[in-house]
């Protein structure tokens, strides 16, 4: 295992999909669910209990909603994502990123190095093509795992399970937390 992983080259588009997809999956999962449910009950009551049967403005705004939530939200989601894709070209640049037991050191284009302790990053996360360092819940540090060798890639998540692992940024743990009050501890 090294004691440091470098990376340098850039993120394609869709890691940097893959990052948005994850960083709004919550968020579009409900507003997915309530925007289908309301199209499913405008259905219903469109095709069967409204009082003209069947109602076809109901029936018509029911199923635009039901397909608004299963087709058309992931297609506007991809646009969104491709349009500051394109809008922000310097998400395109080369990276030179450094992963040490002391922290992340980020080289700028310029070559002026930045540092960042383990400690600054709140938790990370590894998904199918990224190591995702998190410097707050919205804003992770994508590292491609294509810039890594297969073999490396065991002692990176482990130096990271480690490393972010090892502190909870004034978060206290289950195990950690105070019985409420009234209750043995």
């Amino acid at each position: 295992m090294p004691a440091e992983y470098n990376l340098k080259g850039t993120v394609t588009f869709d890691e940097y999909l893959e990052c948005h997809k994850i960083l709004a999956a919550k968020r579009r999962m409900w507003i997915r669910t309530i925007i289908t449910i309301y199209g499913a009950g405008m259905l219903i009551y469109g095709m069967g209990f409204a009082p003209s049967r069947p109602d076809l403005m109901f029936t018509i705004i029911g199923a635009l909603l039901v397909f608004y939530g299963f087709v058309i939200s992931s297609i506007q989601f991809r646009y969104r994502v491709k349009r500051n894709w394109d809008r922000y070209p310097r998400m395109k640049k080369d990276f030179d990123i450094t992963v040490s037991s002391a922290g992340v050191q980020v080289v700028d284009d310029k070559g002026n190095p930045s540092h960042t302790a383990w400690d600054s990053f709140l938790r990370y996360r590894e998904s199918d093509s990224l190591f995702l360092l998190y410097l707050s819940p919205l804003l992770p540090l994508c590292l491609p795992k294509r810039l890594i060798p297969e073999s490396d890639r065991d002692g990176l998540r482990s130096m990271l399970a480690s490393s972010v692992g090892q502190h909870n940024n004034g978060e206290q743990d289950a195990a950690e937390q105070p019985a409420p009050v009234g209750e043995p501890g």
